[in-house]
């Protein structure tokens, strides 16, 4: 689900693990639940998808060879368990729990601006008051639109900070300089709001990165049902 604070995951000995962030929309044809249903809590995917289809992703999942096989192989699965879904659904018949085409439109500009929009202008951009935009994306997304849009401005942070080469780290220019081109007060306000959500300061992001201990892989898969 969406949440807007860093969770700790606690383990004995060496993990690995593939960590995919869906889209709002992609939650429901995904995973058969409504987004706004999962929003702050942590569930077992076996809890959720089909037994059948739960032991397929993780015997494709633990059959790659290496960390981005294992993404890719993820990927391709859940894909797969969507397009099936997908082919359940009556043609014409939205879903129930479905985003609806004015909060999908809220959420491509927040996207498309990297958060950086005001919630009064993205609510009047498809006809609603400030308050009846929050109400109805607390509904459907399980948070208002503001902490929404700091979660899209973290994502385009995470992007950024995933562009340095090998041996690069974030440094005080550096920061700066993105700070001020994703609207940020200043280096020092992306480095607590990058903190406070993923429990990482952006240094470390970009230094785990560069020395190959996490990659960010993105696909952006189009689907429509």
């Amino acid at each position: 689900g969406i949440h807007t604070a860093a969770a700790r995951v606690q383990h004995v000995g060496r993990q690995e693990g593939v960590q995919l962030a869906l889209r709002p929309e992609a939650v429901l044809p995904l995973l058969g639940v409504p987004a706004g249903a999962l929003a702050g809590q942590v569930v077992d995917l076996a809890d959720i998808l089909p037994p059948v289809s739960h032991r397929a992703l993780v015997d494709r999942a633990g059959s790659a060879s290496d960390l981005r096989s294992r993404a890719e192989a993820v990927g391709a699965e859940l894909l797969e368990i969507m397009t099936r879904r997908a082919r359940r659904v009556p043609v014409g018949r939205p879903a129930a729990g479905a985003i609806d085409p004015p909060l999908r439109r809220v959420l491509a500009v927040m996207r498309a601006t990297g958060g950086q929009v005001g919630i009064a202008e993205v609510a009047d951009e498809v006809g609603f008051s400030r308050r009846h935009l929050t109400r109805r994306m607390n509904g459907a997304l399980g948070v208002p639109p503001k902490a929404l849009a700091g979660l899209f401005r973290l994502d385009a942070t995470l992007r950024a900070l995933g562009t340095g080469g090998p041996g690069r780290t974030a440094d005080h220019a550096t920061l700066a300089h993105l700070a001020a081109r994703l609207g940020y007060a200043d280096h020092a306000h992306l480095s607590r709001e990058v903190r406070a959500m993923t429990g990482a300061t952006p240094s470390r992001i970009q230094a785990e990165r560069a020395a190959g201990g996490s990659m960010l892989l993105r696909a952006d898969v189009s689907h429509s049902s």
